[in-house]
């Protein structure tokens, strides 16, 4: 079973596709009390912010969760279309994209590029 890593596209517990966020602290006893699926109260995590393609925000237990692959553009894309808050959504996907930014950096260090020379002629 894969670990969960922010920008991955997993499934939860009921179903819903969604792109891993942040890591989120086990909730308190009355909110997985209410959960309708019971074993939400056993899961022992680590715990996810998931923002599902759909829409919305939810927090998934990582032992109840799939991991599809790693989210791609189209997903993004489609996340985007689907916020229902414009300032919920472009907030929370800036946050994803700040995270998956500093993940890239420390997984691959840049390559420089190379501007190409402008030659100064007569016109």
């Amino acid at each position: 079973m894969k670990t969960f890593s922010i920008g991955d596209l997993i499934v939860d517990n009921l179903g819903r596709e969604g792109i891993c966020l942040c890591p989120e602290k086990r909730p308190n006893r009355q909110w997985l009390a209410e959960q309708e699926d019971a074993r939400m109260s056993q899961a022992t995590g680590p715990w996810w912010n998931v923002l599902p393609v759909a829409g919305g925000a939810v927090i998934v237990p990582e032992d109840l969760g799939a991991f599809l692959r790693r989210a791609t553009i189209d997903d993004v894309f489609q996340l985007m279309e689907s916020q229902q808050s414009k300032h919920a959504g472009q907030y929370t996907l800036d946050e994803l994209f700040q995270r998956l930014r500093s993940e890239r950096a420390q997984a691959r260090p840049a390559i420089p590029v190379e501007r190409p020379r402008l030659r100064r002629g007569r016109s």
